[in-house]
């Protein structure tokens, strides 16, 4: 019977149009379906905001909700960011339940299912005098580093004077780091932008995601400005450094459209970032908060200009994108079913 009630949709869509389509037909590419596997998406709803819920595509275009649309891990809570370290296994941060709240650190082999692995010492994220983070630990992300063994972990913080929550608070956010190897001794955390700029030097950024790239090091981050006193507020914007910590450099690219002064059909945030199936260009998928999920597109991560393409991932919030082989789409569809 859901065999049927799947093709009856399938049919129903093809007439209607698909709300997990391209919007833009006349402007749309040809898909490029990849060779083995596809990609998947967990994420957050509005309606559970701290659950993690999973999303799943061959092609990065077309999704298919998993799990009934019901959290695939009811113990989990926080802002998913899923990396692969060295030993195989994906790694993301949560928060516990139950207050006090302090960080946790998942683990899983196949993305199937997540056990809690080490906790995250509060006193390393909060080591950053004049400046805390909020209730969620500012949504901490990961990226692991091939290179120098290093786990970088990014958050947003702001100053201990300014009510949480106040336009004041988010227009003073800034991101900090800290790395480990191991998950047991940290560095002390430190600011990861210095912006020198007068158009950047008080930019509030948050959601920042850092990936390495043809030799180069890339931050995908948030202007968190009010688009009343700034062009870039509320849009997503690229960073380069030739260092995981930085310098980086001033913004090099605008992904998401800026918004007219008054307005918020534009704002953008929680940005996440995969290759393309073919292997020529990069998505930038971003959350047009709070209703849905947008993908940019562009042939090279320093494009001056990125495409957009409402795809209508409705009801998701706070995501991110994982490259999955054939193996991996298998299991997670045969767990979680379509």
């Amino acid at each position: 019977m859901k065999n049927i009630l799947y093709i009856a949709t399938i049919l129903l869509l093809n007439l209607i149009g698909c709300c997990g389509c391209d919007s833009d037909t006349k402007n749309t590419p040809t898909p490029d379906t990849p060779a083995e596997g596809g990609y998947l998406f967990a994420h957050m709803k509005d309606s559970d905001y701290g659950g993690i819920y999973y999303y799943i595509s061959r092609d990065a275009k077309q999704w298919t909700v998993l799990n009934d649309d019901k959290t695939i891990e009811p113990r989990y809570s926080g802002h998913p960011d899923i990396i692969k370290g060295a030993d195989g296994r994906y790694r993301m941060i949560g928060v516990t339940r139950t207050l006090p709240k302090s960080l946790i650190l998942w683990v899983s082999t196949d993305l199937v299912t997540w056990q809690t692995d080490e906790t995250i010492p509060d006193a390393a994220i909060m080591d950053t005098p004049g400046y805390h983070p909020d209730g969620w630990y500012s949504a901490p992300k990961l990226f692991y580093d091939a290179d120098s063994g290093k786990y970088l972990i990014t958050w947003h913080a702001s100053r201990n004077e300014v009510a949480e929550g106040s336009d004041q608070w988010w227009s003073e956010m800034r991101t900090f780091y800290m790395t480990t190897s191991d998950f047991k001794t940290y560095s002390k955390p430190a600011r990861l932008f210095d912006f020198k700029s007068e158009e950047f030097r008080d930019a509030a950024t948050i959601d920042a995601i850092i990936r390495k790239i043809g030799g180069s090091y890339y931050a995908v981050f948030k202007d968190e400005r009010s688009n009343d006193i700034a062009p870039t507020g509320k849009t997503v914007l690229i960073s380069k450094s030739a260092a995981l910590t930085g310098p980086y450099s001033e913004p090099i690219s605008v992904v998401t459209p800026k918004t007219e002064a008054g307005k918020t059909d534009n704002w953008h945030e929680a940005p996440t970032i995969v290759e393309q199936p073919d292997g020529k260009g990069w998505y930038i998928f971003a959350e047009r908060y709070p209703t849905e999920y947008v993908r940019f597109e562009a042939p090279d991560i320093e494009s001056a200009t990125w495409r957009q393409y409402v795809i209508g991932i409705p009801n998701a919030r706070h995501g991110v994108m994982v490259r999955i082989t054939d193996e991996q789409y298998a299991a997670i569809t045969a767990k979680y079913g379509f």
